[in-house]
């Protein structure tokens, strides 16, 4: 009994030392801390009628001014640098707003009801011209067929600043008579910045 008390004794102690003889192997670790996951951005400027980056809500473009007392034969033009300050490319896009397209209140020859007619009878002529000096027209049609519509540019804007210049060209044609007088038309202007991949 007690040689058999031994020998369980002897071999127990000899699977110890072979599952601690297990540990010895070289061994190497590397790590990797200080890890991020971060978004990022996409960032559009608007300059504005003074030559200001705007980075906000109201972009004063200078439109108003310019375009109060229209009249047949009259021509507008308005340069619209956008650029993209964030670290994501997009494209950029534009959305014309018309709140208010009313007749006035001067009397017109075309009789009652008055119609509002300001909003058909303007044309515009509507350029993307890309920083590699290549053009395209993005619309050209009256000022009421770009209510509501969204207009995206042709090609995307890189990050770090990249910037493009919308022309916009507004006219009134000499053919247009008294039924515009006194008409006016209220608006915003949306711009926006996509990233390229997700249109």
């Amino acid at each position: 009994m007690r040689k058999t008390y031994i020998s369980l004794l002897v071999i127990g102690l000899a699977a110890v030392l072979v599952g601690a003889g297990s540990f010895a192997y070289f061994s190497d670790t590397e790590s990797s801390v200080g890890n991020t996951f971060a978004a990022g951005t996409l960032d559009l400027e608007v300059r504005n009628g003074a030559g200001v980056w705007i980075n906000g809500s109201n972009v004063d473009l200078g439109w108003s001014a310019a375009c109060n007392n229209l009249k047949p034969g009259d021509y507008r033009g308005f340069d619209v640098p956008v650029r993209n300050v964030g670290s994501v490319s997009g494209v950029p896009s534009f959305k014309f707003d018309i709140t208010t397209n009313s007749p006035g209140t001067n009397p017109e020859p075309e009789g009652a009801p008055d119609a509002a007619n300001l909003a058909d009878a303007i044309h515009v002529d509507f350029l993307c011209l890309h920083g590699d000096g290549t053009s395209c027209f993005l619309y050209t049609g009256p000022l009421s067929g770009l209510d509501d519509n969204v207009i995206y540019a042709h090609q995307s804007l890189g990050a770090g600043a990249e910037s493009e210049n919308w022309s916009l060209y507004f006219n009134v044609p000499p053919t247009v008579g008294n039924e515009i007088m006194g008409d006016y038309v209220d608006f915003n202007v949306d711009f926006g910045l996509m990233q390229d991949e997700a249109l």
